[in-house]
């Protein structure tokens, strides 16, 4: 492979010119929060031509300028031909610029800075500008009030303006396997659709070796040259003592104990966690249309277990990992689109439930026991079945949705936990059947708050059974603190009136075939703010039934309802890639009674398919 350059080349001709610029926006601490601008210029070529530089500062995408000064260049610093000036201008910017907010807290203000080198005679010899904004970032790591299921330990958490969020995001990795094929139009999408997804975190793996340079030397150095000062993380993960990155009292950590490491079950991730978790993530298959692109008609070839399947998979020993996962949780199926929808559930259930059970470990200040997660991966280099939350051709999978609906500013979870007649290493969650049976069952319900703002709202709790007509509904009136979770319910789980004829025996809790569903409803306005629904596990018991699902499609506008409960329902149109179909929502959990709405911004008149748990191969809404 012949490699040279890919962008065009420039020859550039001067006599005087603003070889470096830097502007160092920084914000004071809280409560004061206090904008200021400096800037340092060096000049390179005949520097006694130059007289003064100009600093202009603009609202990006404005010519309003909001402050412009000129100053002297300093004419005793350097030699003939290189100069360095710096703080040429250091502004208090009070009152003058707005700061910048990550995704759910603010809008992101930029700015342009403009810096204009000019000659005795005021005549312009070059002209150099940059974006800033201006916003405090602070990685705090102090100790905890009190311990929790792994100790004490620290913090590992970010301040950003004096706020203590909760960072939700993913990981990147190269988006192409040639780089120079990527557009600025590709890259703007797949930011886009982080942005639309909740998220306002994103990380890359940097997993550095224990040496000096990386645990001393590139510290001192980034202490030395950043002002205000960037805090330096020597590696990720790391925080443990020695070589101990698996602490999950301090530092941040990666949880591979699930997909790979000790291939333990998902339902485990709320014993997993930790401060931060940097990295963590199950795979599946992307969407049909994707896999039937590397298939390229190759029809032999379309089974699970294929020669095609095996090159389009970029997770080492997928197939172990893949049955020991899927055996588990769901019925063995030899059609392919069932195995493919179900590898896309198993995802979507796992990584959002690690999502939800560690948001909720953000319990206020002094208590923040998971501070973030970043989900291991946002995108794809290549058409492939990989951890990726949406395929190389921009098509979000329902993981996608589902973190999204974790991540939104207020939302609600359940936990349920099934107790046995003797304890085995099964999940939690798991009903059992057999020699180990399910007696009874609890259930836990909390709410997210990542707004600064206390908010009242009323918990709808609906209770609906698969296989009879029984159903429970209560509510009650709450108060959520302001960024942090808060507990809501702890209850045994509504269930059917024990019933001897469903020929599994005395004892068993009828719960195991109960869905429990969740709603937060403003008090004042009657709109749903968040739902989710827990379903019972593990899902290969389950025989859902006919749902009666009712569709109402109004230009972009999509209505759905049913009377009994729904899995994973997809919306799909013949033709995403690109993201050319923009989904407010998909992967609905319904519940009778809950109409859910969805627009598909893009549609138009494309052909409207759908599929959820129990029916996965796609259907036409007529």
């Amino acid at each position: 492979m012949t490699c040279g350059p890919y962008r065009p080349i420039n020859l550039v001709v001067y006599t005087t010119r603003i070889s470096t610029l830097y502007a160092r926006a920084a914000v004071s601490a809280a409560p004061s929060l206090a904008p200021s601008l400096a800037v340092d210029v060096e000049i390179s070529g005949r520097v006694a031509d130059a007289q003064n530089i100009r600093v202009v500062l603009r609202k990006e995408g404005s010519n309003v300028v909001l402050k412009q000064e000129v100053v002297p260049i300093p004419q005793s610093e350097g030699s003939s031909t290189l100069r360095k000036a710096d703080d040429v201008i250091a502004w208090n910017l009070q009152d003058v610029v707005n700061l910048w907010w990550p995704v759910g807290y603010g809008e992101q203000h930029l700015y342009t800075v403009e810096v204009t080198l000019l000659a005795k005679d005021s005549a312009v010899l070059d002209v150099v500008t940059t974006r800033v904004g201006f916003r405090r970032v602070e990685l705090i790591q102090e100790p905890l009030k009190e311990p929790d299921q792994y100790g004490k330990g620290t913090t590992f958490l970010f301040e950003v303006n004096g706020v203590r969020m909760f960072m939700g995001g993913s990981n990147w990795i190269p988006a192409h396997s040639f780089l120079t094929e990527l557009t600025p139009e590709r890259y703007r999408a797949w930011l886009a659709l982080l942005k639309d997804g909740n998220q306002n975190m994103w990380g890359g793996i940097s997993e550095l070796p224990a040496r000096r340079i990386y645990e001393q030397v590139l510290p001192e150095v980034v202490e030395r040259l950043t002002n205000p000062p960037i805090p330096y993380h020597r590696g990720s993960p790391y925080g443990g003592e020695g070589w101990d990155t698996t602490d999950p009292t301090i530092g941040d950590v990666h949880q591979w104990d699930i997909w790979a490491g000790k291939e333990r079950p998902w339902q485990e991730y709320g014993e997993r966690g930790g401060r931060f978790v940097s990295e963590f993530g199950i795979p599946s298959f992307p969407e049909i249309t994707t896999v039937d692109y590397w298939l390229a008609g190759n029809t032999e070839e379309r089974h699970a277990q294929s020669k095609l399947m095996a090159q389009h998979n970029r997770a080492g020993n997928h197939e172990r990992r893949f049955a020991i996962l899927m055996n588990e949780n769901f019925r063995v199926t030899s059609d392919f689109e069932t195995h493919v929808y179900n590898t896309q559930l198993m995802q979507s259930e796992a990584v959002s439930f690690a999502y939800r059970i560690w948001r909720r470990a953000w319990k206020g200040k002094g208590k923040e026991y998971t501070a973030g997660a970043l989900v291991w991966q946002l995108n794809d280099c290549w058409p492939v079945t990989s951890w990726a939350i949406a395929d190389f051709f921009l098509r979000a999978k329902p993981v996608y949705y589902t973190i999204k609906r974790e991540l939104a500013p207020l939302s609600v979870g359940i936990l349920r936990s099934v107790h046995k007649n003797r304890e085995n290493d099964r999940p939690k969650q798991f009903y059992e059947f057999g020699a180990f049976r399910s007696v009874e069952a609890t259930i836990e319900v909390w709410a997210c708050n990542s707004t600064l703002q206390p908010r009242q709202v009323k918990l709808v709790l609906q209770c609906v059974d698969l296989n009879s007509a029984w159903s429970h509904q209560q509510e009650s009136v709450a108060i959520l603190h302001p960024n942090q979770s808060t507990e809501l319910l702890h209850i045994p789980c509504p269930c059917p009136p024990s019933a001897t004829s469903s020929g599994l025996g005395p004892g068993l809790t009828t719960s195991h075939s109960v869905v429990v569903a969740a709603r937060l409803v403003d008090v004042q306005t009657g709109g749903i703010l968040a739902r989710h629904a827990d379903w019972p596990q593990p899902f290969k018991y389950i025989d859902p039934p006919d749902p009666g699902l009712q569709f109402n499609r109004t230009g972009e506008r999509i209505s759905v309802r049913a009377d009994k409960p729904v899995k994973t329902l997809v919306l799909s149109t013949d033709d995403e890639v690109g993201g050319l179909v923009q989904w407010s929502d998909n992967a609905l959990d319904l519940v009778p009674g809950d109409e859910q709405v969805v627009l598909a911004r893009g549609i138009g008149n494309g052909v409207l398919w759908y599929k959820y748990f129990g029916s996965m191969s796609e259907r036409v809404v007529a």
